[in-house]
C-alpha cells in the first residue's frame, strides 16, 4: 500500500497550465494567452475516516500551511512536529491545506493509513470529490516540482560572413548556458535562430536574451527553441553549451521501411512529437508555446500510435477545459471546443478508462449546455461575438455565415457525448444528444449537400455560399459523417479535382491524407508523403515545419504572419506521419474499447520489406511484412487482421471468415503467426 502526494482534482493541471502558459516571449517582450485562464484552488480541505488495528505513527506532510483536525471537528493538533500517534481504533482526520503559490497538497504515510484516492476533498463548496493523485510517491518531492529532464548538448562553431555561429545540430529547446570573462551586470545578447537567417538576424529574429553576467556565468530564464545561435561581438565567451529540455517518455513504436527517405520521415515525426510533448501537447516550441485544442487533438491520436502517455493526454484535456462557469469556447475558438468534446470519446475508445470519463464527465456536460446556447432555431451552431471560428488558414477560407465544416463537427461531438452519457448511464441525455444528432444531420445534407455537385458546399448564407472547398468534405470522410456513396463522390469530385482550391497546411492535411486512405488512395497518400515531408528533409529539416510551400524558396520558408522569421520549424501537427503510418498504412485500431482486441487491416503491398511494432493498449504489436508473407506476435492481446483475396494467403489451420474481397483472420495472444501469401505473381511495387 503506497502513499501518494494528493490533491483537489483538475488542480494540477492548472498549477502546470498557469506555470507553463506564461513562458512566452518574443524578442524581450512577455506574450500571454488570449483566453481565459482559471487558477487553482489555493485552499482545500481533505477528509478520511479509517480504523486502525494497533497503535500507529503516522507521518503527515503539505505543501503549504496546514492544519490538523483529529477525531471530530475543531479539535485541532497543536505542536505538531510531522508523526501522529494514534491508538488503535476508529479515527478521521480532516486536514486543511493552503497555498496561494503552489498547489496546496498533502502526504500521509504509515503502516496502515497512507494518502490515496480513497480521501476525499473539498474546496470549501459543501461538495466534496475523490482526491486526485498522479503517482507522486516521494514525500520530498511534491506535485510542485514537477519539471522537465535536462541534458547538456554541446555545439559545433561555424562561420559565416566573419560571424561565429553555434550550431548545436539538431532543433531543440534548451536552456542556454554561458561561461565567459564578462563583470557582473555586463550586458551583451544571444539571439536564437531555427534557422542560420534567423540566429544572425539581430533585428528581426523572433528570440533573443539579454546576458545578464552573474560570477562570470549566465544561463537562460526560460527554455528557448533553436539550433543555431549568435552572440554580441563584445561577449567574451570560453565555454557555450544547452541544457536540452524534454519529457522523459518513451515511443512504444518502431518502424522500419526499405524506402529510406519514409524511415527518415518517420524518425523526424518521432523527434517532432516528442519535442512539442512537454507537460501538455504543444503547438510548436518556439511560437507559440501554447496549448490550442485543434492542434491538441491531432496530437492525441499521433499519440495513440507513439508514445501512448495516457497521463499527458488526461492533463492536456483537463488543463483545456479549465473551470465552470463557460464563458467562451477553449482558446476561443468553435472548432477546438468541438475537437475537445470528440477527443474524449476517442481517449476512451483507446483505454477503456471509465475511471477518467466519470471525472471528466460534469466538464462535458457543461461543455454541451455551453454550444447549446450558440445554437440557432434549425439546431446548426453559429457563432457569438467574440467567437473565433478557425476551419484552416488558407487564403480562400472566409469564416463568416452557417458552415458545414462547424455543423458536421457539432454532430460528431454530439454522438461522442452520447456515447459517454452512455457509459456514465445517464439516459435522459443520451437520448437528448441522440435525437439532435439525428436531426442535425437531416438538416446538413439538407442545406449543404449537392447531388450535382457531388459534394457538402462550405456555407449557406455567407460570402462563400455554395462555394466547394475541401474542408467540409474532407471532415465529413474523416468522421464518418459522409455515406458510403457520398464518400464515392467525395473522393472523386473534391479529394481528387485539382481545380478545387488545395489544402496547405499541415494542419488539415492531417485529415485530408486520412480521409483520402479511407477512400483507398494509399498509392497517392504515400507519395505525398514523400514529396510533402521529404520535401522539407531535402531542405535540411531536423523537425517538421507549421507549414510547407514547395514553390517558395530560401528565406521565404521562415516568414509567417507577416513576420520574417514567424513560421514554427518544429510544429507538433507536422509530425502527422506518425498517424498515417500507424493508423492508416499498417491500419491499427482497436477492435473493442481500451484494444481489449485489436484490429489489422494493412495496406501489405506498400509495406513490404517493413517491420515493426506499435502500442496496443498495454501490449504491443510486433510484425514483420515481406512479399511472400507477414509475421505477427503480440504478447497480451487478441485480435484479427484483413487480408486482401488477391493475396491468397495461406488459411491452413487458421481461423478466419471470408467475404468477396478480403479475409478476416482471428490471431490470439501470445501466439507468432507467419500467414504465406500463396499469390507471388503481378503484384505491383510501390511507386
Amino acid at each position: 500500500m503506497g502513499a501518494n502526494w494528493i490533491f483537489y482534482p483538475g488542480d494540477f493541471e492548472l498549477m502546470l497550465y498557469n506555470r507553463e502558459m506564461s513562458l512566452r516571449k518574443e524578442r524581450d517582450v512577455w506574450q500571454f494567452p488570449i483566453w481565459r485562464m482559471d487558477y487553482f484552488n489555493v485552499s482545500v480541505k481533505f477528509a478520511k475516516k479509517f480504523v486502525l488495528s494497533c497503535d500507529c505513527e503516522i507521518f503527515i506532510k503539505a505543501d503549504g500551511k496546514f492544519n490538523i483536525e483529529l477525531d471530530k471537528p475543531g479539535n485541532f493538533v497543536y505542536d505538531f512536529k510531522g508523526k501522529l500517534h494514534l491508538p488503535a481504533g476508529e479515527h478521521s482526520l480532516n486536514i486543511s491545506v493552503y497555498n496561494s503559490v503552489g498547489l496546496p497538497c498533502l502526504y500521509v504515510k504509515s503502516d496502515e493509513l497512507v494518502s490515496d484516492n480513497s480521501w476525499y476533498v473539498t474546496r470549501w463548496d459543501n461538495e466534496w470529490l475523490q482526491a486526485d493523485s498522479q503517482n507522486f510517491e516521494d514525500a520530498n518531492r511534491s506535485p510542485n516540482t514537477f519539471k522537465m529532464s535536462y541534458i547538456p548538448k554541446d555545439c559545433l562553431v561555424i562561420m559565416k560572413d566573419g560571424m561565429r555561429i553555434y550550431d548545436f545540430q539538431e532543433e531543440m529547446m534548451a536552456l542556454i548556458s554561458l561561461e565567459g570573462n564578462s563583470k557582473d551586470g555586463d550586458l551583451g545578447k544571444v539571439y536564437y535562430g531555427e534557422s542560420i537567417a534567423e540566429a544572425t538576424d539581430k533585428q528581426y529574429c523572433e528570440t533573443y536574451d539579454c546576458i545578464d553576467w552573474k560570477n562570470g556565468k549566465f544561463q537562460s530564464e526560460i527554455p528557448r527553441a533553436f539550433r543555431y545561435v549568435t552572440v554580441d561581438e563584445n561577449v567574451s565567451l570560453k565555454r557555450i553549451y544547452a541544457l536540452k529540455s524534454y519529457l522523459p517518455i518513451k515511443n512504444k513504436a518502431k518502424i522500419h521501411t526499405d524506402n529510406e527517405l519514409m524511415n527518415k520521415i518517420y524518425e523526424i515525426s518521432e523527434k517532432t512529437f516528442h519535442l512539442c510533448s512537454r507537460e501538455f501537447f504543444i503547438d510548436g516550441i518556439k511560437r507559440d508555446r501554447w496549448v490550442w485544442s485543434g492542434d491538441a487533438y491531432q496530437s492525441y491520436l499521433m499519440n495513440y500510435y507513439s508514445f501512448f502517455d495516457l497521463d499527458l493526454i488526461k492533463r492536456t484535456t483537463v488543463a483545456l477545459r479549465g473551470k465552470d462557469p463557460i464563458c467562451q469556447h477553449i482558446n476561443t475558438i468553435t472548432d477546438y471546443s468541438l475537437f475537445w468534446v470528440i477527443g474524449l470519446y476517442d481517449y476512451y475508445k483507446y483505454t477503456a478508462d471509465k475511471t477518467f470519463i466519470h471525472r471528466i464527465y460534469s466538464s462535458m456536460i457543461s461543455m454541451m449546455e455551453f454550444l447549446s446556447q450558440r445554437e440557432n432555431p434549425e439546431g446548426m451552431l453559429d457563432k457569438k461575438e467574440g467567437d473565433w471560428v478557425f476551419v484552416d488558414w488558407g487564403p480562400s477560407i472566409d469564416n463568416e455565415g452557417i458552415l458545414s465544416y462547424i455543423q458536421i463537427l457539432y454532430q460528431k461531438a454530439l454522438l461522442c457525448a452520447a456515447k459517454i452519457a452512455e457509459l456514465e448511464n445517464d439516459r435522459s441525455r443520451v437520448d437528448q444528444y441522440t435525437q439532435k444528432a439525428e436531426a442535425l444531420k437531416e438538416k446538413i445534407n439538407e442545406l449543404f449537400w449537392r447531388e450535382d455537385k457531388g459534394a457538402f458546399v462550405y456555407s449557406i448564407n455567407g460570402k462563400q455560399k455554395d462555394l466547394l472547398l475541401k474542408q467540409p468534405n474532407i471532415i465529413a470522410v474523416f468522421f464518418d459523417f459522409a455515406t458510403v456513396e457520398q464518400t464515392k463522390k467525395i473522393a472523386a469530385n473534391v479529394l481528387m479535382d485539382e481545380k478545387i482550391p488545395p489544402i496547405t497546411t499541415p494542419y488539415m492535411r492531417f485529415y485530408e491524407l486520412s480521409a483520402m486512405c479511407k477512400c483507398g488512395l494509399h498509392d497517392i497518400v504515400y507519395q505525398e508523403m514523400l514529396n510533402y515531408w521529404g520535401g522539407m528533409i531535402k531542405l535540411g529539416a531536423t523537425s517538421f515545419w507549421e507549414y510547407f510551400d514547395p514553390k517558395k524558396s530560401g528565406e521565404e520558408h521562415y516568414a509567417m504572419y507577416g513576420r520574417r522569421y514567424g513560421k514554427s520549424l518544429c510544429h507538433a501537427w507536422g509530425a502527422t506521419p506518425l498517424y498515417l503510418i500507424g493508423k492508416w498504412f499498417f491500419g491499427l485500431t482497436p477492435f473493442s474499447d481500451g484494444y481489449g482486441e485489436y484490429y489489422l487491416k494493412p495496406a501489405i503491398r506498400l509495406l513490404y520489406n517493413s517491420s515493426g511494432e506499435l502500442p496496443v493498449g498495454k501490449g504491443n504489436l510486433i510484425f514483420n511484412i515481406t512479399k511472400s508473407c507477414i509475421e505477427i506476435f503480440c504478447d497480451k492481446v487478441s485480435g484479427f487482421i484483413e487480408l486482401e483475396n488477391s493475396l491468397q494467403p495461406d488459411l491452413v489451420g487458421l481461423k478466419y471468415e471470408k467475404n468477396e474481397s478480403a479475409i478476416v483472420i482471428r490471431l490470439e495472444s501470445g501466439n507468432k503467426y507467419c500467414i504465406n501469401f500463396l499469390n507471388q505473381e503481378g503484384k505491383n511495387e510501390k511507386k
